[in-house]
């Protein structure tokens, strides 16, 4: 999805946008999340020669459970502002360049045409959490047998484990 900026008037103009099946597959084919449906409004609002982009982004997809290894759905629900500028971004013409809050939310044009497509799968992107899980207590594979302990109980006790670095911890403090 593109929006045109030349075309715009002043003032504020409201979009949609839905996205589900081969068109998300393709989107997110470089991603951990898989069968991705989510629904985008927003709006961007022109003053003169700025322009202001709000975009929510509603939906869900399908992720892997660090700890089980199962799929679960994973649901979003986020929302982002930025601030769209005609021309390069000033960042990538110096070698040095030091970042602020502003840049963040700050969007380069160089043509007059903003892609929503890329901006929506940031935003997704941003949401996933770094260790995904199923649910907060999962209980995961068993160690020995490697069936989920979610579902069934193997029998397999697991010892609590100590950290490799314990033995060396050990080691010092006889040498002191």
């Amino acid at each position: 999805m593109k929006i045109f900026l030349k075309e715009l008037k002043e003032g504020k103009t409201d979009f949609l946008y839905s996205l589900e099946g081969k068109e998300s597959d393709e989107l997110f084919k470089d991603s951990e999340i898989k069968k991705v449906n989510l629904n985008s409004s927003g709006w961007i609002q022109r003053k003169g020669l700025e322009y202001l982009f709000y975009l929510r982004v509603k939906g869900y997809g399908t992720l892997i459970c660090a700890r089980c290894l199962d799929e679960f759905k994973f649901e979003f629900n986020e929302d982002f502002t930025y601030n769209v500028f005609l021309g390069k971004d000033p960042s990538f013409s110096k070698k040095e360049y030091n970042f602020s809050e502003k840049d963040v939310a700050s969007i380069y044009v160089e043509n007059y045409e903003l892609n929503v497509l890329p901006l929506i799968k940031e935003i997704v992107l941003l949401t996933i959490p770094m260790k995904p899980l199923c649910k907060e207590n999962c209980k995961g594979l068993c160690p020995v047998c490697g069936a989920n302990r979610n579902n069934k109980n193997c029998g397999h006790e697991t010892k609590e484990t100590h950290s490799p670095f314990t033995y060396l911890l050990k080691r010092i403090e006889k040498k002191e």
